[in-house]
């Protein structure tokens, strides 16, 4: 994938759509916004499925079920149950378990706070996020920040950059046109497959039982409200900023709304962040007079429309201001996709914003934070799968205030 993003920025210099084949499936290449405005959110209902990227989870019998991965109808049904573990009132009652987490955090950091040391925070970083899946989500009592060791998380860290990876990957995404010839390959791979998949799934089946035989261990996550499966309405605009008024400390309410009154600090970071994101049509279209076939993937290229000049004005620039409420209008919408676009983007997408805001708002009442040495200059990102990385860092130090 590093070359993949490697070969399209250089492609995009001199175009805005490229054709390509990822193993026998046909891909456009889009940083023409009204084109994927077109197939994103306008036509979405030619474009509901995913691009066939990750064919061998795709027809994994289990793995194939999942969210990310399944179509039409099936995917409607299983977003609408999804979406309802991520309304205002779910997100509140799930505050606690976040300050929880990013309290252990501001612990671990203060081993190196006045110490003029530098630190990596590249793994401190992955243990929070697991803390605020696994306890916010999925009510694991486990602290992943104290005891890394833990089989889940190490696990989950070796998931993303196996994915779309070995040969298997590239037999079936270079076969997708085969068929049930194709059968015996994936019995193979689900009988005998080393599937990473398999760890989380044996935990979380241990979690559902023991949640339906003990009623009165629910707790106000994510899976409780799956097995509830209630399905709500409730609008999701402003969740961040209602949870925050109601649950955080007056310290922390006050840092966050001087620091980002409408997340303009958070928003110029994630433009530095995107991987790609991606669709297939169910059915033949035709743009600007260009026609496509039925099963053609367009692939939203996110980490380069967020580096794209002709779109941000000195986009390798970290500014703030060009999110401020006096320049929003001048924005490309579509051209800014931290979380996706349109009907199938990230479910969690509001979730994500809390964690970050809390997170940045309890770090910086608590300490001071400089660059390493280490730190200087840009800090080079990498990529594995359809996501970017930091390829070392960041390295940071920290003092008590």
């Amino acid at each position: 994938m590093g070359l993949w993003f490697t070969v399209a920025f250089i492609a995009f210099a001199l175009t805005l759509l490229i054709r390509f084949y990822n193993g026998d499936v046909p891909f456009l290449l889009v940083k023409d916004l009204d084109f994927l405005e077109y197939a994103y959110i306008k036509n979405f209902q030619n474009f509901t499925a995913r691009g066939v990227t990750m064919r061998t989870d795709q027809m994994h019998p289990v793995v194939g079920q999942m969210v990310i991965h399944v179509r039409g109808d099936q995917w409607r049904r299983m977003r609408s149950c999804v979406t309802s573990g991520f309304t205002s009132s779910k997100l509140k009652q799930m505050v606690p378990h976040i300050a929880e987490s990013a309290e252990v955090f501001m612990d671990m950091l203060e081993l190196y706070a006045d110490s003029e040391k530098e630190v990596n925070l590249r793994f401190q970083f992955q243990a929070l996020s697991m803390d605020y899946i696994g306890q916010a989500a999925f009510g694991i009592e486990t602290c992943f920040q104290r005891e890394v060791d833990n089989i889940f998380f190490t696990t989950a860290r070796r998931v993303l950059p196996g994915v779309m990876t070995g040969p298997a990957h590239m037999i079936a995404q270079s076969t997708t046109t085969m068929g049930s010839a194709m059968k015996p390959f994936y019995w193979f791979l689900g009988q005998f497959g080393s599937l990473t998949f398999k760890v989380f799934s044996r935990e979380t089946t241990k979690m559902i039982e023991k949640r339906k035989s003990h009623p009165e261990l629910r707790k106000p996550d994510i899976l409780q409200n799956l097995l509830d499966a209630e399905i709500e309405e409730e609008a999701l605009n402003e969740v961040v900023n209602k949870s925050e008024a109601q649950q955080t400390a007056d310290g922390v309410k006050k840092r966050v709304r001087a620091l980002s009154p409408r997340e303009v600090i958070m928003n110029a970071t994630l433009l530095f962040m995107g991987g790609a994101t991606s669709r297939q049509a169910d059915e033949d279209f035709e743009w600007n007079g260009m026609k496509f076939k039925a099963g053609t993937c367009i692939m939203s290229p996110t980490y380069q429309l967020h580096r794209d000049p002709r779109y941000w004005t000195d986009p390798d620039t970290f500014d703030p201001e060009r999110f401020s409420p006096e320049n929003e209008s001048s924005i490309y919408k579509m051209a800014f996709q931290p979380f996706g676009v349109g009907p199938r983007h990230c479910v969690g997408f509001q979730m994500a914003r809390l964690e970050l805001r809390y997170t940045l708002a309890r770090l910086v009442q608590r300490y001071r934070v400089e660059l390493g040495e280490s730190q200087k200059g840009e800090m080079n990102m990498g990529g594995y799968a359809m996501i970017s990385a930091p390829e070392n860092g960041p390295w940071l130090k920290f003092y008590k205030l």
